[in-house]
């Protein structure tokens, strides 16, 4: 770690009579109030990364530049370490669990049109956390994000439509949303839109599409797509039955404790 310290300047000759100028000191910067560590990991996050974070690589971000760098970065007005340090406080990254300041600063930075924060924040006002539960402020949060194009906000907005939380229930409005966001890559918004083809909600009815969709995000390693698509084979629906293809998925996704997984595995032996 370096320390920039405030060594006193070199003196200074002025008018030849060569008096010393009184030397002016320089805050010491330590680890916990350099912003730059942040500011470089802030600068290497990719759009599509700020469009479709995981909460893995998140967290990353935590052991990557130190917590007290990004509150230095947030501090002197970097709007995009003010939205993660806010997601830090709402999952307990680098310290304990604080709603409150979770909230300050993803509205600070929400305000200012991040769309990240804008969604983090549209999640607490979804389940009420550190706020009044508030669906209708969930939705226009998650609108500002999924109209700059993050992929987050369009699965959670399409959500929205889906279940009619915040809206009325619109199953056009949530396919609408989910391809856009399952075209970015979103697992989320490719498992959602799949099940509403297995359904035959707001779109005919189509396994094998329901299928395409599932394995996109189940090779990716979404225990949920592995559950669903492992169903399929073991129903014969959008693909040719195959236990030992339905053995494989449902294991991949009982391995990860997704409950779907858990609860099928049991039925094909």
């Amino acid at each position: 770690m370096i320390l920039r310290s405030g060594a006193a300047l070199l003196a200074v000759a002025i008018a030849c009579n060569w008096n010393v100028a009184t030397a002016q000191t320089v805050p010491v910067r330590t680890e916990a109030t350099d912003p730059l560590p942040a500011l470089h990991v802030l600068d290497g996050i990719t759009a599509r990364e700020w469009s479709l974070p995981d909460s893995v690589f998140l967290a990353d971000l935590g052991s990557r530049a130190p917590v007290a760098s990004y509150r230095a970065a947030a501090e002197a007005g970097d709007i995009r370490a003010q939205a993660i340090l806010g997601y830090f406080h709402s999952a307990g990254i680098g310290g304990a669990r604080d709603d409150a300041e979770a909230v300050r600063w993803l509205r600070l930075a929400a305000d200012q049109g991040n769309a990240f924060a804008q969604v983090i924040l549209g999640s607490l006002y979804a389940n009420g956390t550190g706020v009044t539960r508030s669906d209708t402020e969930a939705v226009r949060l998650y609108r500002l994000a999924a109209d700059q194009g993050s992929g987050i906000g369009q699965s959670n907005l399409g959500y929205a439509y889906e279940k009619g939380r915040g809206v009325s229930q619109n199953y056009d409005e949530a396919v609408r949303l989910y391809r856009l966001a399952a075209a970015q890559g979103s697992v989320s918004a490719q498992v959602d839109l799949g099940n509403l083809y297995a359904d035959g909600r707001g779109v005919d009815q189509d396994y094998a599409e329901a299928a395409r969709l599932y394995r996109l995000a189940a090779e990716r390693g979404y225990g949920t797509a592995q559950a669903n698509l492992g169903n399929l084979y073991a129903q014969g629906r959008g693909v040719a039955q195959d236990f030992g293809e339905a053995l494989h998925w449902i294991q991949r996704a009982a391995d990860q404790k997704d409950p779907t997984g858990q609860a099928n595995l049991g039925g094909l032996y």
